[in-house]
Protein backbone atom coordinates (compact mmCIF):
# COMPACT_ATOMS: atom_id res chain seq x y z
CA UNK A 1 0.00 0.00 0.00
CA UNK A 2 1.16 3.49 -1.09
CA UNK A 3 1.18 6.49 0.97
CA UNK A 4 -0.66 9.74 -0.62
CA UNK A 5 2.15 12.31 -1.59
CA UNK A 6 1.18 15.20 0.06
CA UNK A 7 0.74 18.57 -2.00
CA UNK A 8 3.58 20.60 -2.42
CA UNK A 9 4.22 23.85 -0.11
CA UNK A 10 3.16 26.61 -1.34
CA UNK A 11 5.62 29.09 -3.30
CA UNK A 12 3.02 32.11 -2.23
CA UNK A 13 0.35 32.20 0.57
CA UNK A 14 -2.10 34.51 2.07
CA UNK A 15 -3.91 34.24 5.58
CA UNK A 16 -6.61 36.22 6.95
CA UNK A 17 -6.02 39.28 4.69
CA UNK A 18 -8.06 42.57 5.72
CA UNK A 19 -8.27 45.75 4.14
CA UNK A 20 -10.39 49.01 3.75
CA UNK A 21 -10.34 51.70 1.42
CA UNK A 22 -12.11 55.22 2.94
CA UNK A 23 -14.03 53.24 5.49
CA UNK A 24 -14.90 50.60 3.08
CA UNK A 25 -14.12 46.97 3.76
CA UNK A 26 -12.70 45.06 0.65
CA UNK A 27 -10.44 42.27 1.88
CA UNK A 28 -12.34 40.76 4.92
CA UNK A 29 -10.61 37.56 6.18
CA UNK A 30 -9.64 36.17 2.63
CA UNK A 31 -7.00 33.63 2.42
CA UNK A 32 -5.36 32.34 -0.80
CA UNK A 33 -2.05 30.39 -1.26
CA UNK A 34 -0.60 29.29 -4.95
CA UNK A 35 1.75 26.16 -5.04
CA UNK A 36 4.16 25.00 -7.84
CA UNK A 37 2.41 24.19 -11.09
CA UNK A 38 -0.52 26.12 -10.08
CA UNK A 39 -2.46 28.38 -12.15
CA UNK A 40 -5.53 30.19 -10.04
CA UNK A 41 -7.57 32.70 -11.56
CA UNK A 42 -9.04 35.95 -9.08
CA UNK A 43 -12.40 36.26 -10.12
CA UNK A 44 -15.20 38.79 -8.96
CA UNK A 45 -17.51 42.11 -9.86
CA UNK A 46 -15.16 45.26 -10.28
CA UNK A 47 -14.77 46.03 -6.77
CA UNK A 48 -14.80 43.19 -5.33
CA UNK A 49 -10.98 43.45 -4.16
CA UNK A 50 -8.91 41.70 -6.89
CA UNK A 51 -6.74 44.59 -7.45
CA UNK A 52 -6.49 45.23 -3.82
CA UNK A 53 -5.24 41.65 -2.89
CA UNK A 54 -2.40 41.53 -6.17
CA UNK A 55 -1.15 45.06 -4.63
CA UNK A 56 -0.92 43.71 -1.49
CA UNK A 57 0.64 40.62 -2.45
CA UNK A 58 3.21 42.83 -4.47
CA UNK A 59 4.36 45.04 -1.80
CA UNK A 60 2.63 47.91 -3.92
CA UNK A 61 0.90 48.93 -0.73
CA UNK A 62 0.08 48.33 2.81
CA UNK A 63 -2.70 45.77 3.86
CA UNK A 64 -4.38 46.46 7.14
CA UNK A 65 -4.13 42.77 8.50
CA UNK A 66 -2.95 39.62 7.45
CA UNK A 67 0.32 37.40 7.18
CA UNK A 68 1.61 36.77 3.56
CA UNK A 69 4.96 33.80 3.49
CA UNK A 70 6.67 32.45 1.01
CA UNK A 71 7.61 29.17 1.19
CA UNK A 72 5.94 28.90 4.58
CA UNK A 73 8.00 31.25 5.59
CA UNK A 74 7.11 35.39 6.44
CA UNK A 75 8.06 37.36 4.15
CA UNK A 76 7.91 41.29 3.84
CA UNK A 77 6.66 42.56 0.73
CA UNK A 78 8.92 45.19 0.93
CA UNK A 79 11.83 43.22 1.25
CA UNK A 80 14.61 42.70 -2.04
CA UNK A 81 13.76 38.76 -1.74
CA UNK A 82 10.39 39.21 -2.23
CA UNK A 83 10.24 41.63 -5.01
CA UNK A 84 12.43 39.14 -7.04
CA UNK A 85 10.64 36.41 -6.20
CA UNK A 86 7.34 38.13 -6.98
CA UNK A 87 6.81 39.53 -10.26
CA UNK A 88 3.67 41.77 -10.60
CA UNK A 89 2.13 42.65 -13.73
CA UNK A 90 -0.83 45.24 -12.56
CA UNK A 91 -1.18 47.62 -15.40
CA UNK A 92 1.16 50.54 -14.04
CA UNK A 93 4.72 49.36 -15.48
CA UNK A 94 7.33 52.50 -16.16
CA UNK A 95 8.89 53.16 -18.89
CA UNK A 96 12.11 55.06 -19.72
CA UNK A 97 11.27 56.57 -22.20
CA UNK A 98 14.67 57.14 -24.10
CA UNK A 99 14.67 53.29 -24.57
CA UNK A 100 13.40 51.33 -26.96
CA UNK A 101 11.33 48.04 -26.29
CA UNK A 102 14.39 45.54 -27.44
CA UNK A 103 16.12 47.82 -24.71
CA UNK A 104 13.57 47.23 -21.87
CA UNK A 105 13.51 43.75 -22.22
CA UNK A 106 17.31 43.02 -22.53
CA UNK A 107 17.68 44.61 -19.40
CA UNK A 108 15.41 42.81 -18.00
CA UNK A 109 16.85 39.25 -19.52
CA UNK A 110 20.58 39.92 -18.56
CA UNK A 111 22.01 37.16 -16.32
CA UNK A 112 25.37 38.01 -14.36
CA UNK A 113 28.19 36.35 -16.01
CA UNK A 114 26.39 35.34 -19.16
CA UNK A 115 26.93 36.82 -22.87
CA UNK A 116 24.93 39.97 -23.58
CA UNK A 117 23.90 38.10 -27.05
CA UNK A 118 21.76 35.84 -24.60
CA UNK A 119 19.55 38.33 -23.33
CA UNK A 120 18.88 40.31 -26.39
CA UNK A 121 17.75 36.51 -28.18
CA UNK A 122 15.86 35.78 -25.21
CA UNK A 123 14.18 39.65 -25.22
CA UNK A 124 12.96 38.85 -29.12
CA UNK A 125 11.75 35.30 -28.68
CA UNK A 126 9.71 36.56 -25.72
CA UNK A 127 8.44 39.63 -28.28
CA UNK A 128 7.67 37.28 -30.96
CA UNK A 129 5.66 34.49 -29.05
CA UNK A 130 3.32 37.47 -28.28
CA UNK A 131 3.20 38.63 -32.11
CA UNK A 132 5.07 42.22 -31.40
CA UNK A 133 8.91 41.48 -32.18
CA UNK A 134 8.39 44.19 -35.21
CA UNK A 135 7.91 46.87 -32.33
CA UNK A 136 11.46 45.72 -30.76
CA UNK A 137 13.26 49.30 -31.99
CA UNK A 138 10.40 51.58 -31.50
CA UNK A 139 9.98 52.70 -28.03
CA UNK A 140 7.35 51.88 -25.14
CA UNK A 141 5.17 55.92 -25.48
CA UNK A 142 5.23 55.02 -29.65
CA UNK A 143 3.43 51.60 -29.30
CA UNK A 144 -0.85 51.20 -29.30
CA UNK A 145 -2.29 50.07 -26.34
CA UNK A 146 -2.70 46.65 -27.36
CA UNK A 147 0.83 46.46 -28.33
CA UNK A 148 2.07 47.80 -25.00
CA UNK A 149 -0.16 45.21 -23.26
CA UNK A 150 1.72 42.57 -25.25
CA UNK A 151 5.33 43.67 -24.53
CA UNK A 152 4.30 44.23 -20.82
CA UNK A 153 3.41 40.66 -20.74
CA UNK A 154 6.99 39.91 -22.40
CA UNK A 155 8.62 41.08 -19.38
CA UNK A 156 7.27 37.82 -18.04
CA UNK A 157 9.01 35.43 -20.77
CA UNK A 158 12.73 37.04 -19.57
CA UNK A 159 12.60 38.27 -15.93
CA UNK A 160 13.05 35.44 -13.18
CA UNK A 161 10.59 35.07 -10.77
CA UNK A 162 8.71 32.16 -8.36
CA UNK A 163 5.20 33.98 -8.51
CA UNK A 164 3.72 35.59 -11.61
CA UNK A 165 0.66 38.17 -10.57
CA UNK A 166 -1.15 39.63 -13.37
CA UNK A 167 -3.77 41.99 -13.04
CA UNK A 168 -6.36 41.53 -15.61
CA UNK A 169 -4.16 40.64 -18.40
CA UNK A 170 -6.47 40.56 -20.67
CA UNK A 171 -6.91 44.26 -20.68
CA UNK A 172 -5.96 46.21 -24.89
CA UNK A 173 -5.95 42.88 -26.38
CA UNK A 174 -7.54 41.46 -29.44
CA UNK A 175 -9.93 38.61 -29.30
CA UNK A 176 -7.07 36.65 -30.62
CA UNK A 177 -4.47 37.40 -28.52
CA UNK A 178 -6.83 36.88 -25.73
CA UNK A 179 -7.69 33.53 -27.20
CA UNK A 180 -4.17 32.21 -26.49
CA UNK A 181 -3.27 34.18 -23.15
CA UNK A 182 -4.17 30.88 -20.84
CA UNK A 183 -1.87 28.61 -22.87
CA UNK A 184 0.78 30.94 -22.87
CA UNK A 185 0.87 31.73 -19.08
CA UNK A 186 0.10 28.07 -18.28
CA UNK A 187 2.91 27.44 -20.48
CA UNK A 188 5.55 30.56 -18.82
CA UNK A 189 4.49 28.53 -15.01
CA UNK A 190 5.26 25.02 -15.88
CA UNK A 191 6.14 23.11 -12.98
CA UNK A 192 7.69 25.22 -10.42
CA UNK A 193 6.16 28.46 -10.36
CA UNK A 194 2.60 29.81 -9.90
CA UNK A 195 0.67 32.05 -11.42
CA UNK A 196 -2.32 34.25 -10.09
CA UNK A 197 -4.56 36.13 -12.59
CA UNK A 198 -7.37 38.57 -11.43
CA UNK A 199 -9.42 38.39 -14.69
CA UNK A 200 -13.19 38.51 -16.14
CA UNK A 201 -11.93 37.07 -18.86
CA UNK A 202 -13.66 33.45 -18.97
CA UNK A 203 -10.97 31.71 -21.15
CA UNK A 204 -8.47 32.55 -18.77
CA UNK A 205 -10.56 31.02 -15.61
CA UNK A 206 -10.80 27.92 -17.81
CA UNK A 207 -7.11 27.52 -18.33
CA UNK A 208 -6.94 27.85 -14.49
CA UNK A 209 -6.72 25.18 -12.13
CA UNK A 210 -8.64 27.09 -9.22
CA UNK A 211 -11.10 30.26 -8.93
CA UNK A 212 -10.83 32.21 -6.01
CA UNK A 213 -14.34 33.90 -5.97
CA UNK A 214 -14.75 37.51 -4.14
Amino acid sequence: MTSAVPDPAPLLAATDLHHRWDDEPVLAGLSVAVRPGEVVAVVGANGSGKSTLLGGLAGRHALDRGVIERHGRPSDVTSRAHLRAVHALLGDTAWLPSLTVLDHLTLLAGRPGAAAEEAVLAALAALAALGVDAVADRTPASLSSGQRQRVVLATAAVRPWEVLLLDEPERHLDREATARLGGWVRALVGEDRAALVATHDRGLEAAADRLVRL
